[in-house]
């Protein structure tokens, strides 16, 4: 969420409940009857840190409650969310537990508890929603941060699921540095025109999306265009409207791997990669506001319309 210190104090409270589970459990001061958490549902809770007894920080004091989604602990590697997440699907709303962190079990202690033997954190479960339910209660800004932090977990969850392959596939193109390389002029010179095509309005065969995004497969790739969450290995080559070049892959011999749909990259690249099928090659005519808008990025100015020739090498 937007509240970054939140997330950070969550991280504390998910230490200390990592730690009671290895000293037998906490103290339960109250015992709700509200439903259970699930997966998929919105757990929202107050909590209270403690520091040998001295109140260090609650949630009342931020005047916010912490929240948290619910995932699958199966699917969480690293064993402290891993805790929170099957401590939460464990809990009622109306719940509230402390629970005691040994402080000398740990080689290195916690930021803002070195100096403390014990660290206490009790945890009141005030409500647990469902998605539909929580994205209904914040506001447009709110509601872009919760779904682009939803994609990016996704993106590291299969980032995780794919390492192997993607180290493999990086291998394969650096072989091919070489290769790349070399055919740097001919995607140079095959730019320049189609730059002053497409700012004649003569290249045919162009695509608009809602947005506004203009777009022209060069080679068409074969299965399904890949869409968003997956990870794409391309060769680009951009230049602004009149065909000054402001960046590209090919002197570097080194494709740009990133993930699709998540804000990487500018908007326009987003939406026209997702486009794409394996293998395909695509210009792109992207307007000011798909790129980068009233900012003046390197040398593209303020306000400027971007072409660029894209190859999907490869989507995993």
């Amino acid at each position: 969420m937007k509240n970054l210190r939140m997330l950070v104090l969550a991280a504390l409270v998910l230490m200390g409940m990592a730690a009671c589970k290895k000293s037998g459990g906490g103290t339960v001061h109250r015992s709700g009857s509200g439903p259970v958490a699930k997966i998929g549902d919105i757990a929202v809770f107050d909590f209270v840190l403690k520091k040998d007894g001295k109140e260090l920080f609650s949630t009342a004091q931020s005047g916010q409650s912490a929240k948290s989604p619910i995932d699958d602990p199966k699917k969480i590697k690293d064993p402290i969310y891993h805790f929170l997440l099957t401590s939460l699907l464990t809990m009622k709303k109306g719940d509230s537990t402390t629970f005691t962190m040994k402080l000398d079990t740990f080689k290195i202690k916690p930021q803002g508890l070195d100096s403390a033997k014990n660290a206490e954190f009790v945890i009141s479960l005030k409500d647990v929603m469902s998605e539909t339910q929580f994205l209904a209660t914040l506001n447009p800004q709110e509601k872009e941060g919760y779904l682009a932090q939803k994609k990016q977990m996704v993106v590291q969850e299969r980032a995780e699921g794919l390492k192997d392959q993607i180290k493999a596939a990086q291998t394969a193109f650096e072989n091919s540095k070489t290769v790349f390389m070399g055919r740097a002029k001919t995607v140079a010179d095959s730019m320049t025109t189609l730059s002053k095509s497409f700012a004649a309005g003569t290249l045919p065969n162009v695509q608009t999306t809602a947005t506004g995004l203009k777009y022209v497969i060069l080679r068409e790739g074969k299965g399904a265009a890949i869409g968003e969450n997956k990870f794409a290995f391309v060769n680009y080559y951009g230049a602004l409207k009149d065909g000054k070049k402001f960046d590209e892959s090919y002197e570097r011999g080194s494709p740009l791997i990133f993930p699709v749909g998540v804000g990487q990259v500018i908007p326009g690249w987003d939406e026209g990669v997702a486009l794409m099928k394996e293998g395909s090659t695509a210009v792109f005519l992207v307007p000011a506001k798909l790129g980068y808008g009233e900012r003046v990025a390197g040398t593209i100015p303020a306000n400027s319309d971007l072409v660029f020739y894209v190859e999907l090498l490869k989507a995993l």
